[in-house]
């Protein structure tokens, strides 16, 4: 198990509805979004209209956007960029771990780890 994150964006005026974005699971697995413009049902396609594909992407969206970033729940946190400063990538046995558990995503394209070393996951978590 573990906590996932979402990024709310873009509140409607009228109705107040929220997008609600994965962005990670326990801030080890994070959620990419390669975006593929051409078809918005496509699972590839990003919902924030650019490619998110490593920590340093997701950092660009929170400094950049006017959302706010919650936990599963309902764990508001206040300066969604100074927490994404406090995340460091796996530990070297986690990180073994990952890509036994991925080896055929991670042969595929579908994960990846970001120069940074951080796991990006290229779909929905289990």
């Amino acid at each position: 198990m573990g906590t996932n994150y979402y990024w709310r964006d873009s509140p409607c005026g009228t109705c107040k509805r929220e997008d609600v974005i994965h962005v990670c699971k326990s801030r080890t697995n994070w959620r990419a979004y390669p975006h593929q413009p051409d078809d918005e049902f496509n699972p590839r396609w990003s919902p924030l209209d650019r490619p998110i594909l490593s920590l340093a992407d997701w950092r660009a969206v929170f400094a950049e956007r006017s959302g706010t970033l919650w936990d599963e729940y309902g764990g508001h946190i206040p300066d969604p960029v100074a927490w994404l400063d406090e995340v460091t990538p796996p530990d070297r046995a986690y990180a073994a771990r990952l890509r036994g558990w991925h080896a055929r995503d991670l042969a595929d394209g579908t994960d990846w780890f970001d120069p940074a070393g951080h796991f990006f996951h290229d779909g929905e978590f289990c």
